[in-house]
């Protein structure tokens, strides 16, 4: 199931964004989004780093990427 997952990912990750990068089949999808929103995007995407590296910092050594 992991694998499953984890190649759905790949999928939507890489593959969604090379369609929508090199051809127009989802062009049906392109909107315009405030100015505003790429400041947020990237205070939300900074806090979710800081976060994520502070998660590292406490746990050390306890912290895993599995739950096994």
């Amino acid at each position: 199931m992991e694998k499953f997952l984890l190649g759905q990912m790949g999928v939507g990750i890489v593959g969604i964004p090379l369609i929508d990068a090199f051809t127009s089949l989802l062009d049906f999808a392109d909107y315009r989004l405030p100015s505003w929103t790429i400041g947020l995007g990237i205070g939300a995407s900074a806090a979710g780093l800081w976060l994520f590296w502070r998660d590292h910092a406490d746990l050390g050594r306890n912290w895993s990427p599995t739950s096994n």
